[in-house]
């Protein structure tokens, strides 16, 4: 396994909501900050990041539906997700917070490296 694919296995985690799981890969801080500006929406987040599922119901996503399992499908999650506020703020949530924990943790590193430091005259 190369260095590339192990970073990118760091970054998968999985999710539950109710008795659904979800499979996402956590965003870079790059993507993360790319987000943030561009003012990207929970949902949009959630199609970039989310690639699996498991325990979802034809009824979780068709009122009405079946008690049948769905596979995972880019497409059918693509479709549903702008519609299920319940799904996209947890998952969007775990999908940013490492990236913006690093910066934060950075960030503070940095003011107490400051702050700490005295300068010679």
């Amino acid at each position: 396994m190369s260095i590339a694919d192990k970073l990118r296995a760091a970054r998968k985690v999985e999710v539950s909501i109710d008795n659904i799981t979800f499979y996402i890969n956590r965003a870079t801080l790059e993507q993360s900050l790319t987000y943030s500006s561009r003012q990207s929406t929970d949902a949009s987040i959630c199609r970039a990041h989310v690639y699996g599922w498991d325990g979802v119901k034809e009824s979780d996503l068709i009122d009405g539906g079946s008690d049948q399992d769905v596979p995972f499908s880019a497409d059918v999650f693509s479709e549903i997700i702008g519609e299920k506020i319940d799904w996209w703020k947890p998952l969007s949530t775990k999908i940013l917070e490492d990236s913006f924990n690093r910066l934060d943790s950075k960030k503070k590193n940095e003011k107490k490296s400051k702050s700490g430091s005295k300068a010679s005259s």
